[in-house]
């Protein structure tokens, strides 16, 4: 019997056909796939909303409040904004210039009769 006709040339075929990583897609693997991967990683971070904020630096350059969580201001005119859909309601709130840039921004002012003061 040749080799050629016989079922089964190499041993373990059935095994092999039914591994999981013999004919993987996806990322690559091995010794020399380092590389590749740090790579892919690189490029696909810039889908997270997080990093590229952070990266690009737009929280400081395009923010009123420069990145920081608080800033002070002076109250130019109290205004009351109309709530959006299915809401009836007006929302009282202060145009405000802040002290840090000059910018001046929208601010809500919370709880009841804190306008009065």
């Amino acid at each position: 019997m040749s080799p050629s006709s016989h079922p089964s040339t190499f041993p373990h075929s059935a095994a092999l056909e039914s591994h999981p990583l013999l004919f993987s897609k996806g990322k690559p693997r091995g010794l020399q796939a380092a590389r590749k991967l740090r790579v892919s990683r690189r490029d696909n971070r810039w889908a997270d909303k997080n990093y590229k904020k952070k990266a690009l630096g737009t929280a400081f350059r395009y923010s009123p409040f420069g990145g920081s969580s608080h800033a002070k201001g002076i109250v130019l005119e109290k205004i009351g904004v109309e709530a959006k859909q299915p809401n009836s309601a007006i929302r009282k709130c202060v145009r405000v210039q802040l002290i840090k840039n000059g910018k001046k921004i929208t601010a809500f002012v919370p709880n009841d009769g804190c306008l009065n003061f």
